[in-house]
Protein backbone atom coordinates (compact mmCIF):
# COMPACT_ATOMS: atom_id res chain seq x y z
CA UNK A 1 0.00 0.00 0.00
CA UNK A 2 2.82 2.36 0.76
CA UNK A 3 4.64 1.44 -2.25
CA UNK A 4 1.52 2.25 -4.53
CA UNK A 5 1.17 5.30 -2.37
CA UNK A 6 5.15 6.32 -3.39
CA UNK A 7 4.40 5.38 -6.83
CA UNK A 8 1.45 7.42 -7.39
CA UNK A 9 2.76 10.76 -5.91
CA UNK A 10 6.04 10.49 -7.92
CA UNK A 11 3.92 10.32 -11.04
CA UNK A 12 1.62 13.29 -9.86
CA UNK A 13 5.06 15.31 -9.38
CA UNK A 14 5.60 14.33 -12.93
CA UNK A 15 2.74 15.10 -14.48
CA UNK A 16 2.62 19.00 -12.25
CA UNK A 17 6.35 19.59 -14.14
CA UNK A 18 4.93 18.47 -17.55
CA UNK A 19 2.15 20.53 -17.17
CA UNK A 20 4.45 23.41 -15.78
CA UNK A 21 6.55 23.23 -18.66
CA UNK A 22 3.75 22.82 -21.35
CA UNK A 23 2.52 26.25 -20.08
CA UNK A 24 5.88 28.02 -19.88
CA UNK A 25 6.80 26.86 -23.03
CA UNK A 26 2.82 27.92 -24.38
CA UNK A 27 2.99 31.32 -22.83
CA UNK A 28 6.84 31.84 -24.50
CA UNK A 29 4.87 30.99 -27.75
CA UNK A 30 1.96 33.47 -27.57
CA UNK A 31 4.47 36.38 -26.29
CA UNK A 32 6.75 35.82 -29.07
CA UNK A 33 4.23 35.31 -31.48
CA UNK A 34 2.72 38.99 -29.84
CA UNK A 35 6.00 40.42 -30.32
CA UNK A 36 6.08 39.04 -34.37
CA UNK A 37 2.47 40.75 -34.64
CA UNK A 38 3.99 44.14 -33.55
CA UNK A 39 6.51 43.97 -35.58
CA UNK A 40 4.63 43.32 -38.73
CA UNK A 41 2.31 45.82 -37.67
CA UNK A 42 5.12 48.14 -37.04
CA UNK A 43 7.22 47.76 -40.14
CA UNK A 44 3.64 48.21 -41.77
CA UNK A 45 3.08 51.81 -40.06
CA UNK A 46 6.41 52.71 -40.91
CA UNK A 47 6.35 51.59 -44.80
CA UNK A 48 2.71 53.71 -44.84
CA UNK A 49 4.75 56.65 -43.28
CA UNK A 50 7.61 56.66 -45.46
CA UNK A 51 5.12 56.44 -48.45
CA UNK A 52 2.75 59.00 -46.89
CA UNK A 53 5.95 61.11 -46.66
CA UNK A 54 7.16 60.73 -50.44
CA UNK A 55 3.57 61.11 -51.48
CA UNK A 56 3.26 64.47 -49.49
CA UNK A 57 6.70 66.07 -50.29
CA UNK A 58 5.87 64.90 -54.18
CA UNK A 59 2.94 66.65 -54.38
CA UNK A 60 4.54 69.90 -52.53
CA UNK A 61 7.42 69.58 -55.32
CA UNK A 62 6.40 67.56 -58.25
CA UNK A 63 9.34 65.91 -57.76
CA UNK A 64 11.63 69.31 -58.46
CA UNK A 65 10.20 72.76 -58.21
CA UNK A 66 6.76 74.10 -57.21
CA UNK A 67 5.50 77.29 -56.67
CA UNK A 68 2.42 77.97 -54.62
CA UNK A 69 0.76 81.68 -54.34
CA UNK A 70 -1.11 82.32 -51.19
CA UNK A 71 -5.19 82.99 -52.14
CA UNK A 72 -5.14 86.33 -50.21
CA UNK A 73 -1.80 87.41 -49.75
CA UNK A 74 0.93 88.84 -52.24
CA UNK A 75 3.79 86.08 -52.62
CA UNK A 76 3.37 82.36 -51.52
CA UNK A 77 5.83 79.29 -50.61
CA UNK A 78 8.47 77.32 -52.43
CA UNK A 79 9.05 73.88 -51.96
CA UNK A 80 12.01 71.63 -53.15
CA UNK A 81 12.44 68.44 -53.45
CA UNK A 82 15.46 68.19 -51.05
CA UNK A 83 12.91 69.30 -48.68
CA UNK A 84 13.85 72.87 -49.03
CA UNK A 85 11.93 75.82 -49.01
CA UNK A 86 11.54 79.42 -48.74
CA UNK A 87 8.72 81.93 -48.61
CA UNK A 88 8.62 84.45 -51.38
CA UNK A 89 7.24 88.11 -51.85
CA UNK A 90 4.89 89.20 -55.38
CA UNK A 91 8.47 89.97 -57.06
CA UNK A 92 9.52 86.33 -56.33
CA UNK A 93 12.13 87.81 -53.93
CA UNK A 94 13.03 86.50 -50.67
CA UNK A 95 15.09 86.86 -47.61
CA UNK A 96 17.32 84.02 -46.36
CA UNK A 97 17.56 83.22 -42.94
CA UNK A 98 21.23 82.93 -43.58
CA UNK A 99 22.77 84.87 -46.37
CA UNK A 100 25.60 81.72 -46.38
CA UNK A 101 22.96 79.11 -46.90
CA UNK A 102 20.15 80.54 -48.82
CA UNK A 103 17.83 77.30 -48.57
CA UNK A 104 18.45 76.53 -45.08
CA UNK A 105 14.71 76.26 -43.82
CA UNK A 106 14.11 72.62 -44.36
CA UNK A 107 10.63 70.72 -43.64
CA UNK A 108 10.39 67.97 -41.18
CA UNK A 109 8.23 65.57 -39.72
CA UNK A 110 6.55 66.04 -36.41
CA UNK A 111 3.55 63.88 -35.19
CA UNK A 112 2.97 62.02 -38.67
CA UNK A 113 2.85 65.72 -40.58
CA UNK A 114 5.11 67.34 -42.78
CA UNK A 115 5.80 70.55 -40.88
CA UNK A 116 7.44 73.99 -41.78
CA UNK A 117 8.45 76.86 -39.85
CA UNK A 118 7.33 79.85 -41.13
CA UNK A 119 6.72 83.45 -39.82
CA UNK A 120 7.79 82.56 -36.57
CA UNK A 121 5.58 80.01 -36.09
CA UNK A 122 5.12 76.00 -37.08
CA UNK A 123 2.98 75.09 -40.23
CA UNK A 124 1.58 71.66 -40.78
CA UNK A 125 0.73 70.80 -44.33
CA UNK A 126 -3.02 69.57 -43.50
CA UNK A 127 -4.35 69.14 -46.76
CA UNK A 128 -2.14 69.29 -50.23
CA UNK A 129 -3.40 68.08 -53.87
CA UNK A 130 -2.18 69.09 -57.19
CA UNK A 131 -3.95 72.74 -57.25
CA UNK A 132 -4.86 73.37 -53.37
CA UNK A 133 -2.39 73.67 -50.14
CA UNK A 134 -3.66 74.25 -46.75
CA UNK A 135 -1.14 75.16 -44.46
CA UNK A 136 -2.28 75.14 -40.55
CA UNK A 137 -0.67 76.35 -37.20
CA UNK A 138 -2.28 77.10 -33.89
CA UNK A 139 -2.79 80.50 -34.39
CA UNK A 140 -3.61 80.60 -38.04
CA UNK A 141 -4.52 78.51 -41.71
CA UNK A 142 -3.01 79.36 -44.93
CA UNK A 143 -4.80 78.66 -47.33
CA UNK A 144 -2.31 78.62 -51.30
CA UNK A 145 -2.86 77.19 -54.83
CA UNK A 146 -0.45 76.11 -57.72
CA UNK A 147 0.97 79.39 -58.71
CA UNK A 148 0.47 80.24 -62.65
CA UNK A 149 4.03 80.85 -62.86
CA UNK A 150 6.19 77.77 -62.34
CA UNK A 151 8.97 79.20 -64.22
CA UNK A 152 10.39 82.56 -62.32
CA UNK A 153 13.33 81.39 -60.09
CA UNK A 154 13.08 83.09 -56.90
CA UNK A 155 16.25 85.65 -55.88
CA UNK A 156 17.47 87.26 -52.60
CA UNK A 157 15.94 90.51 -51.98
CA UNK A 158 17.89 92.93 -53.65
CA UNK A 159 17.95 94.99 -50.69
CA UNK A 160 20.35 93.08 -48.85
CA UNK A 161 22.51 92.36 -51.72
CA UNK A 162 26.33 94.31 -51.97
CA UNK A 163 26.24 97.32 -53.93
CA UNK A 164 22.59 97.96 -53.51
CA UNK A 165 21.50 101.53 -54.36
CA UNK A 166 17.63 102.71 -53.30
CA UNK A 167 15.67 104.51 -55.90
CA UNK A 168 15.92 108.30 -55.09
CA UNK A 169 13.46 111.11 -55.89
CA UNK A 170 15.30 113.68 -58.56
CA UNK A 171 15.27 117.07 -57.64
CA UNK A 172 12.94 117.12 -54.69
CA UNK A 173 13.69 120.15 -52.79
CA UNK A 174 12.96 122.11 -56.45
CA UNK A 175 9.73 119.75 -56.50
CA UNK A 176 8.57 120.95 -52.83
CA UNK A 177 9.28 124.29 -53.78
CA UNK A 178 7.60 124.77 -57.09
CA UNK A 179 5.24 122.38 -57.51
CA UNK A 180 4.09 121.28 -53.69
CA UNK A 181 4.10 124.45 -51.80
CA UNK A 182 1.87 126.66 -54.95
CA UNK A 183 -0.31 123.32 -54.40
CA UNK A 184 -0.98 123.40 -50.91
CA UNK A 185 -1.31 126.99 -51.18
CA UNK A 186 -4.05 126.96 -53.36
CA UNK A 187 -5.89 124.36 -51.20
CA UNK A 188 -5.04 126.67 -48.05
CA UNK A 189 -6.56 129.75 -49.77
CA UNK A 190 -9.58 127.39 -50.04
CA UNK A 191 -9.45 126.79 -46.07
CA UNK A 192 -10.87 123.24 -46.93
CA UNK A 193 -9.04 120.64 -44.55
CA UNK A 194 -6.67 123.23 -43.15
CA UNK A 195 -9.08 125.33 -40.96
CA UNK A 196 -8.17 123.40 -38.07
CA UNK A 197 -4.49 122.25 -38.53
CA UNK A 198 -0.98 124.06 -37.96
CA UNK A 199 0.99 121.51 -39.46
CA UNK A 200 -0.09 118.79 -42.68
CA UNK A 201 1.99 115.34 -42.69
CA UNK A 202 1.48 113.13 -44.68
CA UNK A 203 3.31 109.65 -46.37
CA UNK A 204 3.07 108.71 -49.96
CA UNK A 205 4.13 104.96 -50.88
CA UNK A 206 5.31 104.98 -54.49
CA UNK A 207 6.17 101.76 -57.06
CA UNK A 208 9.33 102.70 -59.22
CA UNK A 209 10.01 100.36 -62.07
CA UNK A 210 13.48 99.22 -63.35
CA UNK A 211 13.12 102.47 -65.87
CA UNK A 212 12.87 104.77 -63.57
CA UNK A 213 8.86 105.04 -64.55
CA UNK A 214 5.78 105.57 -61.81
CA UNK A 215 4.04 102.81 -61.63
CA UNK A 216 1.44 103.83 -58.94
CA UNK A 217 1.56 106.23 -56.05
CA UNK A 218 -0.58 106.14 -52.78
CA UNK A 219 -0.74 108.18 -49.99
CA UNK A 220 -1.32 105.78 -46.87
CA UNK A 221 -1.27 107.95 -43.85
CA UNK A 222 -1.39 111.68 -43.02
CA UNK A 223 -2.80 113.75 -39.63
CA UNK A 224 -6.17 114.01 -41.34
CA UNK A 225 -8.92 112.00 -42.38
CA UNK A 226 -8.10 110.27 -45.78
CA UNK A 227 -11.45 108.68 -46.52
CA UNK A 228 -13.12 111.97 -45.26
CA UNK A 229 -10.94 114.03 -47.87
CA UNK A 230 -10.72 111.57 -50.54
CA UNK A 231 -10.60 114.24 -53.72
CA UNK A 232 -7.97 115.94 -51.57
CA UNK A 233 -6.33 113.03 -51.34
CA UNK A 234 -6.71 112.32 -55.03
CA UNK A 235 -5.46 115.62 -56.10
CA UNK A 236 -2.36 115.43 -53.84
CA UNK A 237 -1.19 111.90 -55.80
CA UNK A 238 -1.76 113.76 -59.18
CA UNK A 239 1.02 116.24 -57.48
CA UNK A 240 2.99 113.63 -56.28
CA UNK A 241 3.06 111.58 -59.77
CA UNK A 242 5.07 114.33 -61.06
CA UNK A 243 8.35 113.51 -58.82
CA UNK A 244 10.94 111.59 -61.19
CA UNK A 245 12.86 108.59 -59.41
CA UNK A 246 16.23 107.23 -60.40
CA UNK A 247 15.33 103.30 -60.56
CA UNK A 248 16.78 101.17 -57.50
CA UNK A 249 20.25 99.17 -58.64
CA UNK A 250 23.15 97.86 -57.94
CA UNK A 251 26.31 99.32 -58.49
CA UNK A 252 28.62 96.41 -58.85
CA UNK A 253 26.11 94.14 -61.14
CA UNK A 254 24.62 96.61 -62.86
CA UNK A 255 20.99 95.39 -62.57
CA UNK A 256 18.34 97.75 -62.13
CA UNK A 257 15.25 96.45 -59.87
CA UNK A 258 11.43 97.26 -59.48
CA UNK A 259 11.38 99.05 -55.63
CA UNK A 260 8.86 100.25 -53.20
CA UNK A 261 9.65 103.79 -52.01
CA UNK A 262 8.24 105.55 -48.95
CA UNK A 263 8.32 109.34 -49.40
CA UNK A 264 7.08 111.83 -46.10
CA UNK A 265 6.43 115.50 -45.98
CA UNK A 266 5.89 117.84 -43.42
CA UNK A 267 4.57 121.32 -44.35
CA UNK A 268 3.51 124.34 -41.49
CA UNK A 269 0.17 125.80 -42.34
CA UNK A 270 0.71 129.75 -41.59
CA UNK A 271 -2.43 130.79 -40.43
CA UNK A 272 -4.24 133.65 -42.25
CA UNK A 273 -7.71 135.39 -41.01
CA UNK A 274 -8.73 136.93 -44.30
CA UNK A 275 -8.68 133.44 -46.12
CA UNK A 276 -12.30 133.15 -47.61
CA UNK A 277 -13.89 130.34 -45.91
CA UNK A 278 -14.77 127.28 -47.55
CA UNK A 279 -16.05 123.51 -46.91
CA UNK A 280 -15.41 122.11 -50.44
CA UNK A 281 -13.36 119.11 -48.90
CA UNK A 282 -15.97 118.85 -45.72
Amino acid sequence: MRAFSSAHSGSGRQQVRIHTQFTQCYNYLRTMMRLYALLLISSYLGVCNAQYHKDTLLLLTADSVKYWDFDKDEGGVMFRSDSCFVKYDSDRYYVPPCINSPFLNKCFFEDGMLTITMLGDQYKVLTVDDMNLTLSSENDTLFLHKSEDQNTAVQTLPEIRYGYVAAKPIDIEDFQTNTLTPFFKEEMRKDSIFKELNELYFIAKFRIKKDGSLESVHVIKSNFNLQQHILFVSQLEEQLERIKFSPARNEFSGEFYDSTVLYSMKITIEKDSKRPQSNEYN
